[in-house]
């Protein structure tokens, strides 16, 4: 059984008897093979299906096997099991949706992700005024109480259906907001969009193709529907966008519906013919490029170089401190615990309230090697900001040699308030790469400003930092270079377990008690670093 297999079994209320009958299990599998992904800008590809419509698990999947490929369905639960015509489903009351045992038929026989797709595929963010087709009450003007139902019930539904809860959603008909996109980031680690798109590349051509490392909250797609007959998507169109995101390196998110042999070309009915989605399989299979469900594909490590990376332990006011991270306006930066964060521990945030002057958020140092790329991904929620020039929050990177003497300050990226109909509000995970300057850059740290009268009202989470090769130098344990060398003696060994398995469960822990990715408490997620990395 593989790592996170058996890591799916722990939750954070692990007993510490439990725990260490785990860690005597797991090292009995020698898990010293085990190793973090790395995570490089290479081209990719998913299959997505939105509804849980039968045909999913009769005509999709079976298609997608015959090439090693699996997609991604995302369901609306409250319609699973209507598989007669006409029937009640919001969506589309003429199709035919699957029941739980044939969801589970794609996620243990095709090996399928079940995303979220709400409870009744009603409208998040717009109303009858708007859409009165589509998003009229009960299934528009929702209050934020009743999207957060939308949302919960959803993934609570599916996990108890299919074992296991789903962390990925895409919003039905596309219908979001910055707030709705903040409440959706509480409970998913992405957000999959419907008719969003962006002109990449500046050069005025439309993209569908999703940027490394990536917006896990505004994840672009291109809709596959009807055929040229009926104006729709034709193969030679998508595979237009395929070789487009291999010479851009992107990651293209294919949108489908209802797979049938005798498919309408009709754009409007969204189905798509079994003969045209195996002649896309056959094409990318013939290109070698990896097919990925959402959750593969987002850009993940286990090797988080930021301790107190969810900040469930408050900042510090003295911006010499190396290990915390810290602020020079206590007043306007600090731990906010109103739950303005997002998945997976959403409860504590972050708070950056813009002033009169710039003011600073610092990350505390990691050791790094001069010669790697490193991702560094921020959930970033501005609920306000001025929108004029100058008026931003900059990400920079502060470098140092290896005695800890100041280099250079390398800026990163801004996030600026660009729509006043939205008072600049945003949402996103901010994410980019950073290469040391130099050979000589051992230790840096990320640094926030948020300048002079911005007016921002912000909040930032889940702050990670990893290595781009999927090694796991710098900073996880206490001072050391390896993940999970919690004594800092230079070795993942039976000491550091110890330590680790000594402090189970306590609260307000920190590097050196065994809280190897920063949330506070030592538990299931620092035993798995921990194992994952044992003998380095």
């Amino acid at each position: 059984m593989k790592l996170n297999e058996l890591m799916n079994k722990f939750k954070r209320g692990t007993s510490l008897a439990a725990a260490a009958a785990f860690a005597t299990t797991i090292l009995a599998t020698n898990v010293a093979t085990v190793a973090a992904a790395p995570v490089l800008p290479t081209p990719r590809i998913s299959f997505t299906f939105d509804d849980g419509l039968t045909s999913a698990d009769a005509n999709a999947a079976p298609i997608l096997a015959k090439y090693g490929f699996a997609g991604t369905d995302f369901v609306i639960s409250g319609c699973v099991g209507m598989s007669t015509t006409p029937n009640t489903c919001h969506a589309n009351n003429d199709a035919s949706y699957m029941t739980w045992a044939q969801i589970n038929d794609l996620k243990n026989t095709y090996h399928w992700e079940i995303g979220s797709h709400t409870v009744d595929h009603a409208c998040l963010a717009s109303n009858a005024t708007a859409d009165p087709d589509d998003c009229s009450a009960p299934y528009g003007g929702l209050t934020p109480a009743q999207v957060n139902s939308e949302l919960t019930t959803s993934a609570l539904t599916i996990g108890s259906n299919v074992g296991v809860t789903p962390t990925d959603f895409a919003t039905p008909y596309g219908d979001w907001t910055p707030p709705v996109l903040a409440q959706i980031a509480a409970v998913y680690a992405s957000h999959r969009g419907f008719a969003d798109s962006i002109d990449q590349n500046g050069d005025g051509v439309i993209d569908h193709g999703n940027t490394y490392p990536y917006n896990d909250y505004l994840l672009y797609d291109y809709q596959v529907q009807g055929d040229t007959a009926g104006g729709g998507v034709s193969v030679a169109q998508v595979e237009s966008m395929i070789n487009q995101t291999i010479t851009n390196n992107q990651w293209l998110i294919l949108t489908m519906h209802d797979i049938l042999p005798n498919a309408s070309t009709n754009p409007a009915d969204y189905q798509y013919s079994t003969t045209n989605l195996d002649a896309i399989c056959a094409y990318i299979k013939s290109l070698n490029i990896p097919v990925v469900t959402i959750n593969q594909g987002l850009v993940t490590n286990t090797g988080n170089l930021l301790p107190n990376s969810s900040f469930d332990t408050a900042l510090s006011s003295n911006t010499t401190d190396t290990t915390s991270w810290s602020t020079d306006d206590p007043t306007d930066i600090h731990q906010d615990t109103g739950g303005n964060g997002n998945y997976p521990s959403p409860a504590n945030s972050v708070v950056l309230n813009g002033t009169t002057k710039d003011i600073h958020l610092f990350s505390p140092q990691v050791p790094i090697v001069g010669t790697k790329t490193y991702v560094l991904k921020n959930y970033l929620n501005v609920t306000n900001m001025t929108v004029a020039a100058g008026h931003e929050i900059d990400f920079y990177i502060d470098e140092y040699d290896a005695s800890g003497n100041y280099l250079q300050t390398k800026f990163m990226k801004s996030e600026v308030g660009d729509s006043a109909e939205l008072n600049g509000a945003w949402v996103e995970e901010l994410a980019f790469t950073y290469t040391p300057t130099n050979a000589t850059v051992a230790k840096a740290r990320l640094q926030l400003v948020v300048t002079a009268n911005s007016g921002a009202k912000a909040y930032l989470d889940n702050s990670q930092w990893f290595a781009e090769d999927g090694s796991t130098t710098g900073g996880t344990g206490s001072g050391s270079a390896v993940a999970g060398d919690v004594n800092g003696d230079g070795m993942v060994n039976a000491l550091d377990l110890s330590i680790l398995l000594s402090h189970w469960n306590s609260s307000g822990a920190t590097l050196a008690t065994g809280d190897l990715n920063g949330d506070g408490t030592v538990n299931a997620l620092d035993l798995s670093i921990l194992l994952t990395n044992w003998g380095k």
